[in-house]
């Protein structure tokens, strides 16, 4: 295990690397750019480190005012290709 103290933490957007990120969606789709994650900081031997962290996803929580939504899947997939077309 690595342990840095965070000075700084940026992201950045890059395509997929097939070693370290998922190259489809869980709906199945393509997955074409996939954000990273970098933390800057010392480790505990002083050491400068900086961590590129894979596989964290934004997401979206919708409320329903029932247990049951419709059109989620509907809307889960349309969410899904916008966000890739987005890059």
């Amino acid at each position: 295990m690595i342990s840095v103290r965070i000075v700084l933490t940026d992201h950045y957007v890059t395509s997929v690397n097939s070693r370290f990120d998922p190259v489809y969606s869980k709906l199945r789709h393509p997955i074409k750019q996939v954000p990273i994650i970098r933390i800057f900081g010392p480790n505990e031997e002083g050491k400068k480190v900086c961590l590129h962290l894979h596989g964290i996803f934004p997401y979206l929580l919708i409320k329903s005012p029932t247990d049951e939504i419709r059109y989620g899947e509907q809307l889960a997939q349309s969410l899904d290709m916008a966000i890739n077309l987005s890059f």
